[in-house]
């Protein structure tokens, strides 16, 4: 099975350069850990989230806490508010920009947490595989409403029945924000800069916003798919 990988690499003022690099399985997304044993902080059971479905005796690691132990290294002692430069180089382009520390480390998050193994994350994998660093509040909401739509498309198809107004998206999205909560108290133990923890809040500025973004922040956009209303007939020959 094929394997893609995403580079983030990250230049401090006083630090010189920090490489992490995120490989996952093409296919499935999946990520792929290093064989290092994972830190106390890790186990499941430790600060476990309220809602988690997994069952220590089968995981006794928390998979997304394994999958950000390297990550955190990278920003253990620093402040969220420190400016790094990042480039983020994947297989078809690079993306550079001059940031905080949270803010590189949200948009790190925003690849690792889909592809982690977390049962409250897995559907935003197809997000995943098509990652935009440093995604703004509206293009992560074009991006995660459009994903979830194309995703009831398949379970029509698979002869389910879709949810088209979007309530399967805002109930996954309130899961979310537990887990971001709950979450970052296991993350007050890993780090002792407040960078990952102040990642993990700027992420869930969004899970809360979501419900109330679906009815007001789609609207500005809307004119944008006026050839797609005007069509009155879109699957007829042409």
């Amino acid at each position: 099975m094929s394997r893609r990988q995403v580079k983030y690499v990250l230049r401090w003022p006083n630090r010189g350069e920090q490489i992490l690099v995120v490989v996952v399985e093409d296919a499935t997304q999946e990520i792929i850990l290093n064989e290092e044993p994972a830190p106390a902080w890790a186990q499941l059971d430790n600060s476990k989230c309220r809602h988690c479905p997994l069952d220590s005796t089968r995981h006794p690691f928390c998979p997304l806490a394994q999958a950000l132990v390297d990550p955190l290294r990278l920003c253990a002692h620093a402040e969220g508010s420190d400016q790094i430069d990042v480039d983020v180089v994947m297989d078809d382009r690079v993306v550079s920009t001059t940031t905080t520390v949270q803010r590189a480390m949200s948009s790190l998050m925003g690849l690792i947490m889909p592809s982690s193994g977390c049962p409250h994350t897995e559907f935003l994998r197809p997000m995943a595989r098509f990652h935009l660093p440093f995604a703004t509040p509206t293009e992560t909401l074009y991006r995660s409403t459009s994903m979830y739509l194309l995703g009831q498309h398949f379970r029509e198809r698979a002869g389910q029945v879709p949810d088209y107004e979007l309530a399967g998206l805002q109930r996954r999205y309130r899961q979310l924000h537990t887990l971001n909560r709950d979450f970052a108290k296991r993350l007050r133990q890993a780090a002792k800069g407040d960078a990952a923890f102040n990642a993990v809040v700027f992420l869930d500025l969004f899970t809360i916003a979501l419900p109330q973004a679906l009815e007001d922040a789609l609207e500005p956009i809307a004119t944008l798919f006026d050839s797609f209303t005007r069509e009155a007939n879109p699957g007829g020959p042409g």
